[in-house]
């Protein structure tokens, strides 16, 4: 330890100071390579896969509704249709396997099942919902938080900035509190600590997976 502190003493403060900035540039720079990047080309991808869901959805959608509607001989047109767009570019597989068996059964039976294709269209519309909304979600996030008045942009960037600074320094407080009443706490308090902290991390898990 002794001759770590003298080699660092001994070392001129100007190199120092450049050695200092350049581990800080290296280890944000590690940081955005191993986390931001990742991140965005994910959200890219995920956006990518949105977008084509919703757009598939809404064709099927359309064509169910259009067989519920019309009798039988019309709506045979109908169901070929729907064959046409499960079989063109592997679309069948932005659908989950019950969602996929319903609607190929559906296409592919001669009598039309009224009940498993109003089932089918509700099940879309759930679907539909829970993906608009969260393109929903990030356009208020967008339109709230971006703004093209400068002193706007200020006001939103300082909210967006402190709101993540009090749910850090919230965070930190609670982890802080848990650590004590496990390292001092009793036995009991330990055990009950322990599972309240494993139930916290698995709804919070949940919750951003949502």
């Amino acid at each position: 330890m002794e001759s770590i502190e003298q080699f660092i003493k001994g070392i001129d403060e100007n190199i120092l100071g450049i050695l200092i900035t350049s581990l800080i540039a290296f280890i944000s720079w590690l940081a955005k390579g191993l986390i931001e990047t990742p991140l965005l080309a994910s959200k890219e991808v995920f956006y990518k896969f949105l977008e084509r869901r919703i757009e598939l959805l809404s064709e099927l959608k359309v064509r169910l509704s259009l067989i519920a509607y019309f009798p039988l001989d019309d709506g045979n047109e109908f169901k070929e249709q729907i064959q046409s767009i499960l079989l063109k570019d592997g679309k069948a597989a932005y659908l989950d396997n019950d969602m996929l068996n319903a609607i190929l059964k559906i296409s592919i039976d001669p009598n039309s099942d009224e009940q498993l294709i109003l089932g089918t269209i509700k099940h879309i519309d759930e679907d539909l919902k829970l993906q608009i909304g969260k393109i929903q979600e990030s356009n208020q996030f967008f339109n709230k938080y971006s703004n093209t008045q400068p002193s706007k942009r200020i006001v939103s960037f300082l909210l967006l900035t402190l709101s993540y600074l009090f749910t850090i320094g919230a965070i930190f407080i609670f982890i802080i509190l848990f650590i004590r009443f496990i390292v001092f706490g009793n036995v009991f308090i330990q055990i009950i600590s322990s599972i309240v902290a494993l139930s916290i991390l698995y709804a919070l898990n949940k919750w951003i997976t949502k």
